[in-house]
């Protein structure tokens, strides 16, 4: 009766060349199915807006900006100028936000950043409608100013050739500043 009863404290029998497992030894191994659910990456979700050829959106872009790396500054930039290539129409609703993100970008101690900016202000000075930029042209030329006094030479010469790009299309501005 009593070795019926006690199954739980029963030995078990050895085998040659098996390992006996132990009485509380938990399983921790499981089998996992793999299962595709269609359409729901975050870079194709993009609810209609608007991306560059990269699929980044005008938010995203921005907030890149501020990144601690350089070359991600720099890639951000490109990617700003590369938005508003593909949709200029976008470029006076958004100014704004677009000034006051990338204004700081004058006295960037990345040489190469620096220049991929001069390249994305050329473009936007340089936009159909420059009456939707007069209002945050004081901003940027605050920081064109502090450029041109900054102690690195080169972020002076940075600062003197935005401010020849500005002049040629804004010259009002330019000289009320």
């Amino acid at each position: 009766k009593t070795a019926n009863n006690n199954k739980d404290f029963a030995k078990k029998k050895v085998k040659v060349g098996r390992k006996l497992e132990k009485a509380n030894e938990t399983v921790t191994t499981f089998k996992a199915k793999r299962l595709s659910i269609a359409k729901q990456s975050v870079a194709s979700d993009r609810g209609g807006q608007e991306v560059n050829s990269r699929g980044l959106t005008l938010r995203e872009l921005l907030v890149q900006t501020t990144h601690y790396a350089p070359a991600m500054r720099r890639e951000a930039l490109a990617g700003l100028k590369d938005f508003f290539g593909l949709h200029p129409h976008q470029l006076p609703v958004h100014a704004g936000a677009l000034f006051e993100k990338v204004s700081h970008f004058v006295t960037e101690q990345d040489p190469q950043a620096r220049k991929e900016f001069r390249s994305l202000m050329t473009m936007v000075l340089g936009c159909d409608e420059p009456a939707c930029l007069t209002p945050f042209l004081p901003l940027y030329l605050v920081h064109v100013s502090g450029g041109l006094s900054h102690i690195h030479e080169s972020i002076r010469l940075a600062a003197m050739s935005l401010l020849d790009d500005l002049i040629p299309t804004h010259p009002s501005t330019a000289a009320a500043a």
